[in-house]
């Protein structure tokens, strides 16, 4: 990705959402650009996002299968990223 700290900041204020979803949104839309194939990647990061939110925000607990699951995402999802960086 070739945007700066500045240029990611200038987005953020820009749209009016928060740095996580504005990094989210723009390695999806390079991988995208890249790799239709690695697209995937969007909706693990989607389901991700979501265990870590109930986790983070929700009066609710998060049991031992959103743990396994949430593994079991990132280690799919890490490999992806890498083959990026």
């Amino acid at each position: 990705m070739e945007k700066t700290e500045n240029d990611l900041d200038i987005l953020r204020r820009s749209l009016d959402r928060g740095m996580h979803e504005v990094l989210l949104s723009e390695v999806v839309s390079y991988i995208k650009n890249r790799s239709l194939k690695d697209f995937r990647i969007n909706t693990e990061i989607a389901e991700l996002k979501r265990i870590r939110v109930k986790a983070d925000y929700k009066d609710a607990d998060v049991v031992d299968a959103d743990s396994q699951k949430a593994i079991r995402l990132s280690q799919t999802i890490i490999p992806l990223l890498k083959r990026y960086c």
